[in-house]
């Protein structure tokens, strides 16, 4: 008997001797023995080469069973659609399978595999394997049956296939039984129930196989879309739609994103589920009472500012009815008879979220949504939370909390995260909803007291951080500020914004350099400088970076540690850096045209370049977040759109090949 692994460490779908058989089905037509063994080897290599280990173990298992040579062969012949035949070839399964076992012996993992590959613990052994399986073989048995008499089937007795089957997970091994079942079943299209499907997702689940090993390629009976249904495990609508615009998860345009999110339906919905529903929140937001600015404000918090409409002059209703565009685009496309009516929404829920809201409100009042850069205070956030509950629908309302309390990563306490899970349970939400947004803030009581140490008291002596940099600094009101709701403290300069940001956990100041303008922690806009538990070492650094000292002199001098970007900038050169870093990054390959054609330019390569949703964003001066800026997106080889960014009514305009220069050029005031 084998010993089980999480194989999803090594494997993106189906393995061993099960996926042998997908590639020999695939042929185009019969294969020889040769054949075969090189598809044999290509499925040994997967993994890292780990393919070989399964592949081995799994002709292993047959051959060590007592199945008779009918039964290994009919369902060899079965999942394979009758591409090889071993009897064809002068040998018999037992045969076959020997061959198999020769090329590839039992070994040990590869060093750092096994590590990966931790057993699997007694949540299914064999015997509850065999009796949660059989029955789904036994429920498909018609239908296997009604398959093999089609014309082209393999010619086997029809009834014989799910009996061998059942034969291979009972008196061989349930794992090759269960992928084999599955091979069967794509192999001749043999449909499936919904239910039927859940049950044999949740098998592989606790089999620890590739989700892709059980619904890729299976036929499933979907029953209609239902908005009601809550299939999916994890977060869904427009409430998930904004974490797909978080800093740093893409570098496609709005769109583009917009089109991944809506067509990315849970393995356990129907297809066109997401698109659905998220056009269920669109349309709901679109046709109540908010105003603009609320529906704005809800955007650009619950994205972390990571697509800013604001910023785009984009009217909050006008970019929901983009949203609602694209999500019927996709359901013409997967669902076309699907006509959208709204379920009504849970009333008797609006009062338990709204005493969910009220708990965390002073929580929330802590925090600020992007401190770093046009930050939103957590009530004001809060407060539109508030009116989608009341007034919208309680269920979105509920869960732009949820992202919410994750944007901010509001700490709760187990009594409160029990209540977030319970008030999910009431609105039906997938298992993984509720602890993805909020589980890892949980503090423990004992974590909480440690918290409650002051750190910095010399800090608190002064009244402050911003107190005592201040008097040092000789800084004057507005060069020097404390972030609503952090303990950041933000200090204007000539190169760049200055962060101080004191650890929570233990006493440490860590000093960030910011380029104004853009979301906070993305690489190449943000530098942490260096740390100190000092504060007077502390002071004198910041001193020192205000007043220009050079950064080779910094080094020496100061706990800060200017990085290759720091000098480019005291040299003058951040601009070419940068278009060196995009114009060789493989991760702006699908730019790179884009780019090269805006940096032949003798003024537009003196621009500051950066990638924003899958556009070109050109600044012209790099610490001035408010300069002139444009953005710049290439929809083919010779046509573009592009938009001043900021400038009061502006819109995207498409540009022509050839007179996208003048244009870029005299948008950034270049003439």
């Amino acid at each position: 008997m084998r010993q089980r692994e999480d194989n999803r460490w090594l494997y993106d779908d189906d393995f061993g001797l099960s996926a042998l058989t997908e590639r020999v089905g695939a042929s185009g037509g019969s294969l020889d023995e040769a054949q075969v063994l090189a598809l044999a080897a290509e499925v040994a290599e997967v993994g890292d080469g780990e393919g070989a280990v399964e592949l081995g173990i799994d002709a292993r298992c047959l051959l060590d069973s007592a199945l008779p040579e009918d039964v290994l062969r009919t369902v060899w012949l079965a999942a394979s659609r009758q591409r090889f035949d071993p009897v064809d070839h002068g040998m018999d399964m037992g045969g076959w399978l020997r061959r198999l076992t020769d090329l590839y012996p039992p070994r040990s993992r590869k060093s750092g595999h096994s590590a990966w590959l931790a057993p699997l613990g007694p949540s299914l052994d064999e015997g509850e394997l065999c009796e949660a399986l059989v029955p789904e073989v036994r429920a498909s048995a018609e239908a296997l049956t009604h398959a093999f008499t089609q014309p082209g089937a393999a010619v086997l007795p029809p009834e014989s296939v799910a009996a061998a089957l059942e034969r291979v997970i009972r008196e061989g091994d349930g794992e090759l039984g269960f992928r084999l079942f599955l091979r069967v079943l794509k192999t001749h299209r043999v449909p499936v129930t919904k239910d039927q499907y859940d049950r044999l997702m949740e098998l592989g689940t606790l089999l620890a196989c590739p989700g892709p090993l059980v619904y890729d390629g299976l036929t499933v009976l979907w029953p209609p879309i239902d908005t009601s249904r809550r299939d999916a495990t994890g977060d869904f609508g427009f409430s998930e739609l904004t974490s797909w615009f978080s800093p740093n998860r893409h570098d496609r345009t709005a769109r583009e994103t917009v089109q991944r999110a809506a067509a990315n339906d849970d393995t356990a919905e129907t297809p066109g589920s997401a698109a659905a529903l998220l056009l269920e929140d669109s349309l709901r937001l679109l046709e109540s009472p908010l105003s603009a600015d609320t529906i704005t404000t809800l955007w650009v918090a619950a994205s972390e500012r990571g697509f800013s409409i604001d910023r785009f002059s984009m009217d909050g209703r006008y970019w929901l009815g983009l949203i609602a565009e694209v999500c019927g685009e996709r359901l013409r496309e997967v669902a076309p008879s699907y006509t959208h009516v709204a379920p009504p929404v849970r009333a008797e829920l609006t009062d338990a979220v709204m005493r969910a809201l009220r708990e965390v409100k002073p929580l929330l009042a802590e925090k600020t949504v992007s401190p770093h850069w046009q930050g939103i205070p957590g009530t004001t956030v809060a407060t539109a939370v508030e009116e989608v509950t009341t007034r919208v629908d309680p269920d979105l309302g509920y869960r732009l909390l949820l992202r919410l309390l994750h944007v901010l990563s509001v700490p709760l306490t187990a009594e409160q995260y029990a209540r977030c899970q319970a008030l999910g349970e009431a609105f039906g939400y997938g298992e993984l909803h509720v602890p993805l947004a909020v589980e890892q803030f949980v503090v423990e009581e004992s974590h909480r007291e440690v918290q409650r140490v002051d750190l910095y008291p010399d800090v608190t002596a002064a009244d402050g951080l911003v107190a005592a940099i201040t008097g040092a600094a000789k800084l004057s009101e507005g060069e020097i500020w404390r972030l609503s709701g952090t303990d950041t403290v933000m200090i204007e300069t000539a190169r760049g914004l200055v962060s101080v940001d004191p650890e929570p956990q233990e006493r440490r100041f860590r000093v960030r350099v910011h380029i104004p303008g853009f979301t906070w922690d993305i690489p190449g806009f943000t530098w942490e400088v260096g740390s100190t538990d000092d504060l007077g070492s502390l002071v004198e650094a910041v001193v020192a970076w205000r007043e220009g000292v050079p950064f080779d002199v910094l080094a020496g001098s100061t706990f800060l540690e200017p990085d290759g970007f720091a000098g480019a900038v005291e040299r003058g050169e951040p601009t070419s850096a940068q278009w060196a870093t995009l114009l060789s990054s493989e991760c702006h390959r699908r730019q790179w045209n884009l780019l090269r054609r805006l940096h032949a330019d003798e003024v537009l390569r003196h621009m500051f370049p950066t990638i924003s949703h899958g556009a070109v964003r050109l600044r012209v001066d790099l610490f001035d977040g408010e300069s002139e800026q444009v953005l710049v997106h290439e929809l083919d080889a010779e046509r573009y759109e592009a938009i001043r960014v900021g400038a009061p009514g502006a819109g995207w305009a498409e540009v022509p090949a050839g007179d996208l220069i003048a244009f870029v050029r005299t948008a950034l005031g270049g003439g």
